[in-house]
């Protein structure tokens, strides 16, 4: 489950790069914001989705560390 997660924002991060202007234009690069999409909106996203799953999903310890 964890490789399924990994891989999918692996893929998901670097094609957002798409979205972003070309290296050589340097104007619009200091003009876009897009940047806070993939640094900062889809990872705490991804991760506020994934401690959401774990705090309604898992409800204790697997067994072998309760004994």
């Amino acid at each position: 489950m964890v490789a399924v997660g990994y891989g999918f924002g692996t893929i998901f991060s670097f094609s957002l790069a798409y979205i972003l202007p070309e290296d050589s234009d340097v104007p619009g690069l200091l003009a876009d914001h897009k940047w806070k999409i993939i640094y900062a909106y889809f990872p705490i996203g991804m991760y506020s989705l994934m401690m959401i799953g774990l705090f309604v999903f898992i409800r204790e310890d697997p067994i072998k560390f309760l004994i």
